[in-house]
């Protein structure tokens, strides 16, 4: 038997620069399991913010940075989230309300993140667990190395989020392959 999932009107082509700052957010998201947590958690956080995600949040940074890990998981990932946290949104224990206030969400994730979801819906409802970034990984680490070395090709391209986010404590540099 073979399944599909047809979701018409609901397509999104990115450019160069979003491609590639999605491919090193599944990179970080399938290092996260290494034996160097702190290094992992920190290439998750700076993933997530390159993305052009913000938030604001009086909570400790490791607090925030567990957060963003679990966040990412839920956003880009099929994989279970991590304890303590829930995927449910209306739980305490939802990771983004540690977060406390999004301050900016690049409107072009959605359709990754909707994506994201109904193949975690559906992984869950015939009862397998896999994770997509480690599906997407060889094709992530194929980008970032024919194009990842350009540092053109990283440059925003976002809109509506003001200079005061564009580059706010982004790290660039190109992940491993």
């Amino acid at each position: 038997a073979r399944i599909g999932l047809v979701d018409f009107g609901q397509t999104k082509a990115y450019d160069l620069s979003m491609r590639l700052r999605l491919a090193r957010m599944v990179e970080a998201l399938c290092a996260a399991g290494d034996a160097d947590g702190r290094a992992s958690s920190d290439d998750v956080l700076a993933a997530f913010r390159g993305l052009g995600i913000r938030w604001s949040s009086t909570r400790p940074l490791e607090e925030q940075r567990a957060a963003v890990g679990a966040t990412a998981t839920e956003w880009y990932d099929t994989r279970p989230m991590p304890k303590p946290y829930s995927p449910d949104p209306t739980s305490p224990d939802y990771p983004v309300l540690v977060l406390q206030d999004l301050t900016a969400f690049p409107v072009e994730l959605v359709y990754f993140f909707r994506a994201t979801q109904y193949l975690r819906a559906m992984g869950g409802y015939l009862g397998v667990e896999w994770s997509l970034a480690e599906v997407w990984r060889p094709h992530a680490r194929r980008l970032i190395r024919l194009h990842g070395r350009d540092p053109f090709a990283w440059a925003f391209t976002l809109t509506g989020l003001g200079d005061r986010h564009i580059g706010d404590g982004l790290d660039l540099r190109v992940p491993a392959a």
